[in-house]
């Protein structure tokens, strides 16, 4: 395990975590998140390729927010997921996407490095 991310709601009763996970047996690094003491799980469906470099945040309406390195596609590209229910893993950055940071409030951003510049997307 390696990378932890964490973050905590303003009234302090729940809590968000990811890591970097290569405990899986086939040499891949996995993003794994726990949202409000749920079981841990993967966030994505397809094992391919290696993800890394979590990000957590909680927005004012307690919304957890994941950003994440994912290279399941050939080039790292910067995902993101909310923990709202039947929300679905988008990519947010194009191909090159690599290290995001991310901030919330009454909104949520994303920012990352890509070819040697910081990117910056607006999610909410």
């Amino acid at each position: 395990m390696d990378a932890p991310a964490v973050a905590v709601t303003r009234d302090g009763k729940r809590l968000t975590t990811a890591w970097m996970d290569a405990s899986g047996g086939d040499g891949n690094r996995n993003v794994l998140w726990s949202v409000a003491g749920s079981a841990q799980a993967v966030v994505h469906g397809d094992l391919k390729g290696e993800q890394g470099h979590p990000t957590v945040a909680v927005d004012n309406a307690g919304i957890f927010h994941l950003a994440w390195e994912d290279s399941r596609g050939g080039r790292p590209k910067i995902m993101y997921l909310s923990s709202m229910p039947k929300a679905k893993e988008q990519a947010i950055s194009a191909d090159g996407g690599t290290l995001p940071s991310m901030a919330a409030g009454k909104s949520v951003g994303v920012a990352w490095e890509q070819d040697g510049d910081i990117w910056f997307k607006l999610i909410k």
